[in-house]
């Protein structure tokens, strides 16, 4: 059904589904799928999904992209949309569970200069966030909006990635 939806129609700019549990990797693959013209893509709360979802997902003007509760997406997955969209600039990653420390270092790495928005909550996979974001931060210049919620287990690592440099910063 997903597939006839987008068949003749590839001039979708915003796509969203949002807590569909019999969307599949290949429904949303069949939704994403040559939309070059897509600018916003929100696959939100969509806990079966995995890195195959966004294998094609491809448009040069993809700007924001938000797959918070995409619990099963690693940062493989995250790796590959950067490569393959490197005009996104707001990504929201929320509650999602299977991050490691390397989605940070892609991020910086892929996007770098163009990224403004970040949110990354509950990362409970990162073995050195305090390393990670700083990295980051070195990385992303214009970065304007970063949302860390519960991102530090202990306050001594929040303290040592911001007061390294004498730096402030309020999270």
């Amino acid at each position: 059904m997903l597939h006839q939806l987008t068949t003749n129609n590839k001039y979708v700019e915003k796509i969203t589904i949002v807590d569909c549990p019999n969307v599949s990797d290949s429904g949303a693959q069949a939704v994403t799928m040559g939309q070059i013209l897509l600018r916003q893509l929100e696959l939100r709360a969509m806990h079966q999904l995995t890195d195959t979802c966004l294998e094609d997902v491809y448009s040069p003007f993809l700007y924001s992209v938000d797959l918070s509760g995409c619990g099963k997406i690693t940062s493989r997955g995250i790796r590959t949309l950067l490569i393959r969209n490197p005009t996104i600039g707001c990504l929201y990653l929320n509650h999602c569970r299977s991050l490691d420390d390397q989605v940070l270092y892609d991020i910086a790495h892929f996007v770098g200069d163009r990224l403004h928005v970040l949110e990354l909550d509950f990362p409970t996979s990162l073995a050195d966030p305090a390393a990670a974001l700083h990295y980051l931060s070195s990385q992303c210049p214009n970065l304007s909006q970063l949302s860390l919620a519960r991102f530090f287990h202990e306050v001594s690592q929040l303290s040592y990635a911001f007061s390294r440099d004498n730096k402030t910063s309020d999270l």
